[in-house]
């Protein structure tokens, strides 16, 4: 395991916590304050339940926590079309047309190669 992984965990947890106190937060999650407490200062992580309720309480994710990744499933993208409900029709007429898809394919490729050369121009 990695040796810095403890360490880097309670660094997110820090940056997403902002003003809480962890104090505040194991109140707040009906948590035994000295059990994180102990983690934190020796660089562990949580059980595993903990860690969930965690990433919960600070609406963000386990994989975040963990990584310093973003999941996707946590994008905006993501969001509009789980909150629009003609994005998900869209999204399910597209999924079920391999025309459909293999064109969209094409469009996004397209707009990433134009993309690409517009940051090229700014650089």
């Amino acid at each position: 395991m990695n040796e810095n992984l403890g360490y880097e965990f309670w660094q997110r947890v820090d940056e997403k916590k902002g003003n809480l106190t962890v104090t505040q937060i194991c109140k707040d999650l009906n948590l035994k304050y000295n059990r994180i407490r102990d983690n934190r200062s020796e660089n562990r992580l949580p059980n595993i339940e903990d860690l969930i309720r965690i990433a919960d309480y600070l609406h963000t994710d386990v994989n975040y926590l963990l990584t310093g990744r973003e999941s996707f499933c946590n994008s905006p993208e993501v969001e509009y079309v789980r909150t629009n409900p003609q994005a998900r029709a869209l999204i399910r007429a597209i999924m079920r047309d391999e025309h459909l898809l293999e064109a969209l394919s094409l469009v996004i490729e397209s707009f990433e190669k134009t993309e690409n050369k517009n940051k090229n121009k700014i650089s």
